[in-house]
């Protein structure tokens, strides 16, 4: 099932600098949407500044906002996406952070342009690893008992299977979606060329390009322009 209707998401981080070279690529390539996002130093000033960037250049696709920090909610999206973190030894990060923004910004939430995502983080060295503390998973069972935590008690809707900075393991991926079909299920993590986007979308409902972007975005991009759109 898929909540969004997106197959392959650009993932770039306010953090970090572009140039109007990369965001010329990013926009004119065939992503489904751009999500702003980054573990740390994220600002509603630099998230901002990155999406109106995005909009000067007359980005046609939508874009959303990750939010990893209450403070740092960013003006010019279209949505955002909330993190809930299911291995998270780190209360604030599973519902402490979450309630008390809710608290203080509950009346100006706009309910129909926000999704939660249960992220089931699977690289402890990973700089989100290490923020939420999160408690990797042993094996696929555990992966399941996280993934059915969230969407049969809590509810959620779609969960975002995290490797950050590694390639993943594709079966893992495809076994989960196939026991929990009506969840959209994201897939982050390692992917730099055309054959490993490839591999996970035929896996994935959806797959975050992250890190390519910055390092050799037309390994991806040029290859994969047929199967993308």
């Amino acid at each position: 099932m898929t909540i969004l209707p997106w197959r392959c998401v650009a993932k770039l981080d306010p953090e970090r600098y572009h140039s109007d070279h990369l965001l010329q690529i990013v926009v004119h390539s065939p992503f489904d949407a751009i999500i702003l996002g980054g573990t740390s130093g994220v600002t509603r000033e630099n998230a901002t500044d990155l999406a109106l960037a995005l909009r000067r250049r007359r980005v046609r696709i939508p874009v959303w906002q990750e939010i990893s920090d209450g403070q740092a909610v960013a003006f010019g999206v279209d949505g955002y996406l909330v993190p809930v973190v299911l291995n998270a030894t780190d209360i604030d990060y599973l519902a402490r952070g979450h309630i008390q923004a809710l608290r203080y910004y509950r009346e100006q939430i706009s309910w129909n342009h926000l999704l939660a995502l249960g992220y089931i983080v699977m690289h402890g060295d990973c700089a989100v690893g290490q923020k939420t503390k999160a408690e990797i998973p042993r094996d696929f069972y555990d992966v399941l008992a996280l993934a059915e935590y969230g969407v049969k008690l809590c509810g959620l809707k779609a969960l975002y299977i995290e490797y950050s900075g590694r390639l993943g393991d594709d079966d893992l991926v495809a076994r989960l979606r196939a026991l929990l079909p009506s969840v959209q299920v994201f897939y982050g993590g390692g992917i730099s060329s055309y054959d490993q986007l490839d591999r996970f979308l035929s896996v994935a409902s959806t797959v975050v390009v992250g890190n390519a972007l910055y390092t050799n975005p037309y390994g991806v991009f040029d290859v994969a322009t047929p199967k993308m759109v």
